[in-house]
């Protein structure tokens, strides 16, 4: 009875959680046309616009966002590229235009860090700011990137990468070095990548998704969601786990300690690089190759 009633309680949270986004509008909305055309409804429009930035390279970038997606993808460039893609949304055009308008990119150089930071006004019930920013950098970069709303992702990385996105997934692919990320409520998906030292991931709402060669130390963690892990047949980790309401499905050979909550042992039977602890609950765990 009590596991069930901490199942209610959770779900009861989740769906209160999703009224509060949707009064609050913060969740996305379908977008209009490009090139500042206007959509009306009944009762909004909405507005959108395009605009490019070129920045001086620096060995870190920080990006911080309310609202948007956040898409950093690796390239043979020598020159930080910036596209952002604003929509705003009110019940009127003027008011939609007039929100636009103070939406901007404030852009902070240092010596050894560049700074982007989305600014938008105090909006009004009902009314929507929204900046997507699609940014190309070298391919070995650090990378700081937070999002309050919107998903973020990122492609063809080498160096070290730390993600904060409070509702949305995180998406990983072909990268190589260190990485902490977190997310309130969303998925964590990361494919044909490479750990080194850490790697750290933890959804609070969502599932862990990993194909990749992880690092010396991992820590993988998901409060209600399950776990998906894809080794490399030519790898072991020393395993600890824990897991409330859930179960164990180990596909990969394991030689260790295995109860209903607990896990402790060697996976794989390959060269052995390093640990892995796992902290589920209201989830599964899933290894195979």
């Amino acid at each position: 009875m009590r596991k069930i009633g901490i199942v209610v309680t959770i779900l009861l949270l989740v769906a209160v959680l999703a009224l509060m986004v949707v009064s609050a509008g913060l969740l996305p909305f379908p977008s209009g046309t490009r090139n500042n055309v206007a959509v009306a409804t009944p009762f909004t429009t909405a507005i959108d616009e395009e605009t490019k930035y070129v920045v001086e390279n620096r060995a870190k970038l920080r990006v911080d966002t309310s609202h948007g997606r956040i898409f950093v993808q690796g390239a043979d460039v020598d020159e930080i590229q910036i596209k952002m893609d604003v929509e705003t949304r009110a019940s009127t055009q003027r008011r939609a235009q007039e929100i636009l308008s103070q939406v901007s990119l404030e852009i902070t150089t240092t010596e050894g860090e560049n700074h982007l930071e989305v600014l938008v006004p105090k909006l009004k019930m009902n009314e929507m700011a929204k900046a997507d920013l699609t940014i190309l950098v070298p391919v070995k970069n650090q990378l700081d990137l937070k999002t309050n709303l919107g998903q973020v992702q990122v492609t063809n990385i080498q160096g070290h990468l730390r993600v904060f996105d409070g509702l949305g997934a995180i998406k990983v692919d072909n990268f190589e070095g260190d990485a902490y990320l977190e997310t309130s409520l969303g998925n964590i998906e990361i494919s044909n990548s490479q750990f080194r030292n850490e790697l750290v991931a933890l959804s609070h709402l969502g599932n862990l998704i990993i194909e990749a060669s992880l690092a010396e130390r991992n820590v993988l963690e998901s409060s209600l969601g399950d776990l998906k892990l894809l080794l490399l047949p030519e790898e072991s980790y020393v395993l600890e786990g824990s897991i409330s309401l859930g179960k164990f499905n180990i596909k990969v050979p394991f030689k260790g300690q295995q109860g209903n909550e607990r896990i402790q042992g060697i996976i794989g039977e390959g060269e052995q690089r390093g640990s892995i602890f796992v902290s589920l609950s209201l989830g599964s765990l899933d290894l195979k190759y």
